[in-house]
């Protein structure tokens, strides 16, 4: 609605009083009923207003004109703030905004209203802008308002725009006005309607006695602050008797927030709602509240989201408050909950997580209730005073990590529910009064092992799984530690536990088998975990009380006497527990770390000249070449390490003949592969290594050769072994190895065909060293492990038969041949250390050979070679090598 002309009112009749009450209507507004009223009324009103507000009736005519003209509404004045309807196409940018303004405005001289009789419906304010709305407040110390949007008693402000909605606060970080600090003020029964894209607000709210402050948004709500003040209420947001609803997608308060406060004694209860309003159309995902949260005197709190809500700072709740929220992911920094009956739930939505990064803290008659949807995970510790009640629901597959010791009223689980109590270095206690559900697993870390303690009642058949730990069994804290303690009166103790897996856990290189027995203590019934060879106890035919009990008591069933003092248990002792295999870990580094697999790259890449760079006992002086392998292998390095090799080679080099019958020569190699152990599932080791072969061969007349070469190489081990426990164990190291190889043979031609082609007969011995040198590392569960330096001395005796084809001049042209011969490992054996445990690996052994080759001239100056070799032992077996190489002739 644009404001009329003055003299439009001054046409009414004087005779009409002022106190009448004017209707709103779509031509007819605020501003209208002022001035008609004037305009009705004694001169002396009239003069009022050209008192009060000299100059104010051609600015406002002024910002109507220019929005006639180009759609916004542009106007800054300190006489007086917006206090009627605006509606532009454009942007609308103001100063303040006040409903009520000129309703209650006073005369500074008598404190007379200067424009009694205006109604509040003639008050209400509506502004609408086609793009944004943006109020810039002036200073109080420079005759400004300071606010940037107020709502008298009984009033209604509706702003809307289609894109922003901003309200700053003074631009002068000095100023130290109450005014200054708000963007929004509510009198009493107020309440104001904000709606946009984005809302930005830069300064505090105060709500007091309000109906409701209700702000949506289509993409995000944003309390920012743009400057740093020294008082302490600066830009806070306060709910005095009020209510504020909030619903966008994305919602940040870095603000301060107290919702509710007892003031004189009196509770003044307020509520704060975010995304609670299904009729606004909008679904908020993400709140984050950067600074702490206050709800006091029967105030409440309540938030849904579907992703995330985060409170940066505290959030306590006082004298009966109340706070409901519900999220995917909720994390708070610390959550109190006072003496006086407030209460708190949180519900997390399948898939989702809640952490509480310090203990939760229930006072007496307060109350705490979190709801873990299916496969969702919880962290945090809750102490609950005496008085105060506590309950956590577990569904099926959710996570609940008990960083320290915790007391609850009620854990209720479902199953296939995990609790882990604790973590490595920092051990948990948890009890509760009250045990129900069926089917939770307990996790327990090697060193730091919690425990669970039931005071009322329990039910259900429960397990404890037991942390995989790379140290050795004595040191993990597993003998002789009671798991629980239930403390259930006679009939009340109805739950069982035992070991997951069995009870069988990797702790060092072994595996072992471990018990939960139960054992009376007292008049407490306690599970404790044993070994197979420890003292346990002679159980009675049925431990168990049925699953069904009659209602009335029955004594709890005859249990043996706990053989051994809790405060004093006997010393644990590895040589107690025979081991019933080796871990995963152990394994592996037996398959990886050992010398076998790199023995296996080694001789994989030494092998026979031929295979190495093709033919050259013809052809050109020089040349270059490539060259690439795949190796797949199977070793067996110990009695229970059976691993499989895959490997892929690239080589790249060049030689060079001499007129004296020496051929010298280097390549570079890259090699990357993985090992997998056949009896750890899941367990692999990535292996790279890089090195540098050189070479020299010397050529005779008669078809003999002599080939040598010396190698240098780099190994890159990572290793990666998957426990028994589903957890997983790596390490990473690496060494390096040397090795040298000689090669004799003989070339024999013979039945030479017509066309110049000949069979020929290629007997061969080769003998090759090779040295790793040792390696010292430490897995993440915390197993050592030191390999020896090993040393590995290969025989090679072998024969190649095939024919050669030769061009119409005589030129070799191309081969093909069957090889075949045996190898035998003389050394090849390492010693490893885990712990304190030495184990041997075994040799490579011997091994049968064959395969066949092949070669052809492409052009005249470019050959191709290939072989496809398979290897057998009794100990390494190579189901195939594929060898593939171009060599280019200068």
């Amino acid at each position: 609605m644009k404001i009329k002309n003055f003299s439009y009112f001054r046409r009414a009749a004087a005779s009409i009083a002022l106190s009448f009450v004017i209707s709103m209507s779509s031509v007819a507004g605020q501003f209208d009923a002022l001035h008609q009223g004037i305009a009705q009324n004694t001169d002396t009103l009239i003069g009022n207003w050209q008192l009060f507000f000299p100059g104010l009736e051609s600015q406002i005519n002024a910002a109507f004109e220019e929005g006639r003209k180009t759609g916004n509404f542009i106007f800054h004045s300190n006489a007086a703030p917006v206090a009627w309807n605006v509606s532009e196409n454009g942007t609308i940018a103001v100063n303040s905004i006040n409903a009520g303004y000129f309703k209650s405005i006073r005369n500074p001289a008598n404190h007379q209203l200067l424009f009694p009789g205006l109604s509040v419906d003639s008050q209400n304010v509506n502004i609408s802008a086609g793009r944004d709305l943006i109020v810039t407040p002036v200073p109080v110390a420079e005759k400004g308002f300071g606010y940037a949007l107020s709502v008298g008693p009984d009033q209604t402000a509706n702003l809307s725009a289609r894109n922003r909605i901003i309200l700053m606060t003074p631009q002068n970080p000095d100023s130290s006005s109450y005014y200054d600090d708000l963007s929004v003020a509510l009198a009493d029964n107020a309440s104001a309607l904000i709606r946009a894209e984005q809302i930005v607000i830069f300064g505090g709210i105060s709500a007091q006695y309000s109906r409701q402050l209700k702000m949506s948004a289509s993409e995000g709500i944003y309390f920012l602050s743009p400057n740093e003040r020294n008082a302490g209420t600066i830009s806070t947001i306060q709910l005095l008797g009020g209510e504020m609803d909030l619903d966008a997608p994305d919602i940040l308060i870095d603000r301060k927030v107290q919702i509710g406060q007892v003031f004189l004694g009196t509770d003044h209860p307020s509520s704060l709602n975010i995304g609670r309003d299904p009729q606004s159309g909008i679904q908020t995902a993400n709140v984050f509240f950067s600074k702490e949260v206050d709800v006091e005197a029967n105030s409440s709190l309540n938030l849904t989201s579907a992703q995330t809500a985060v409170f940066q700072g505290h959030l306590n709740l006082i004298r009966n408050a109340q706070a409901d929220i519900r999220s995917r992911r909720i994390e708070i920094e610390k959550l109190f909950l006072g003496n006086l009956g407030s209460h708190a739930r949180f519900q997390v939505d399948s898939d989702g997580h809640m952490a509480v990064h310090e203990p939760v803290s229930v006072g007496s008659s307060s109350g705490l209730t979190i709801d873990l949807g299916e496969r969702s995970a919880l962290s945090a510790a809750v102490h609950t005073h005496e008085g105060g009640s506590s309950q956590v629901t577990m569904h099926r597959n959710s996570y609940w990590f008990v960083p320290e010791d915790s007391n609850l009223s009620l854990v209720n689980v479902e199953p296939s529910s995990y609790i882990q109590l604790g973590q490595k270095g920092h051990p948990s206690q948890m009890e509760t009064e009250i045990f129900k559900g069926n089917g939770a697993v307990f996790y327990l870390t090697a060193g730091s092992t919690g425990s669970l303690n039931i005071f009322k009642s329990s039910e259900g058949r429960h397990t404890f799984l037991l942390g995989s730990s790379g140290v050795s069994l004595a040191n993990t804290g597993y003998l002789y530690h009671i798991a629980v303690n239930d403390d259930s009166p006679n009939s009340q103790d109805k739950a069982t536990f035992s070991l997951a897996n069995d009870g069988i856990i990797d702790a060092g290189p072994y595996m072992y088998k471990l018990g939960l027995y139960p054992f009376k203590k007292g008049d407490s019934r306690v599970w404790a975990i044993l070994g197979t060879q420890s003292l346990k106890p002679v159980l009675p035919d049925n431990p168990e009380s049925p699953a069904e009990p009659p209602d009335e008591v029955i004594p709890k069933p005859e249990l043996p006497e706990l053989p051994f003092d809790p405060t004093n248990p006997p010393l644990p002792d590895d040589s107690a527990e025979k081991p019933i295999g080796l871990s995963p870990a152990a394994k592996l580094t037996l398959a990886s770390a050992a010398s076998g697999n790199q023995i296996v790259q080694f001789l994989g890449s030494l092998d026979d000249l031929r295979s190495r760079m093709g033919e050259v006992r013809e052809g050109a002086e020089d040349g270059s070449y490539i060259l690439y392998r795949y190796d797949k292998s199977r070793f067996e390095s110990h009695y229970s390490a059976n691993s499989t090799f895959k490997y892929s080679a690239f080589t790249i080099g060049a030689d060079r003949k001499f007129s004296s019958g020496w051929l010298l020569g280097a390549n570079l190699l890259l090699t990357r592969g993985n090992i997998h152990v056949d009896s750890a599932p899941g367990s692999h080791s990535r292996v790279e290594s890089v090195g540098a072969k050189f070479y020299a061969a010397w050529l005779g007349d008669k078809g003999q050769y002599i080939d040598s070469v010396l190698s240098v190489n780099r190994y890159h081990n990572k290793l990666s072994a998957k426990n028994i426990d589903e957890s997983i164990s790596t390490a990473d190291y690496h060494n390096y190895g040397l090795g040298l190889s000689v090669e004799i043979g003989h070339r024999l031609e013979f039945t030479r065909t017509p066309n110049l082609d000949s069979w020929f007969i290629d007997p061969q011995v080769q003998l090759s060293y090779f040295r790793a040198n040792g390696s010292s590392f430490r897995y993440s569960n915390d197993m050592k492990v030191r390999v020896k330096s090993a040393d590995s001395l290969n025989g090679r005796l072998g024969v190649d038969l095939g024919r050669n084809f030769r061009n119409g001049e005589g030129k070799l042209s191309g081969q093909v041949y069957l090889r075949g011969g045996i190898r035998h490992d003389f050394l090849g054996r390492t010693s490893v250390q885990m712990n304190e445990f030495s184990f041997k690996d075994r040799s490579i052994g011997t091994r049968v050979y064959y395969g066949i080759g092949a070669e052809s001239l492409l052009k005249d100056r470019l050959k191709a070679f290939a072989q496809i070799n398979r290897e057998s032992g009794s100990r390494l077996k190579t189901d195939f090598q594929i060898k593939v190489g171009l060599k280019y002739l200068f």
